[in-house]
């Protein structure tokens, strides 16, 4: 059976953006696996807080997502340590308490 919330979801990402093997939908992280970090990731999660509602004040982007470069091929490869992924299933949660941080 489809999760809802992550259909809504993944209709805010672009489909060339989505891995052709998605697995665990809920597990896919936004910055590693589908390729959303700097401007995006603003853009995505304001779009995301809107559209669900959430509450998203309190996030701070540089504990997920790496700031914007034209070299991201490079940093895919040598990723800075401490960053924590977040995933569609984080997203869902944040859609069910109504705030992401």
């Amino acid at each position: 059976m489809e999760n809802p919330i992550l259909t809504h979801i993944l209709e805010l990402i672009p489909e060339y953006l989505l891995p052709d093997d998605k697995g665990e939908l809920s597990e896919l992280r936004l910055e590693e696996d589908l390729s959303i970090y700097g401007d995006d990731a603003v853009d995505f999660i304001e779009k995301f807080s809107v559209r669900f509602e959430v509450d998203v004040e309190g996030l701070d982007f540089s504990k997920y997502f790496s700031k914007e470069t034209s070299f991201y091929f490079l940093k895919k490869h040598f990723k800075p340590k401490n960053k924590k992924p977040l995933t569609l299933g984080d997203l869902e949660r944040a859609v069910i308490n109504r705030k992401l941080e």
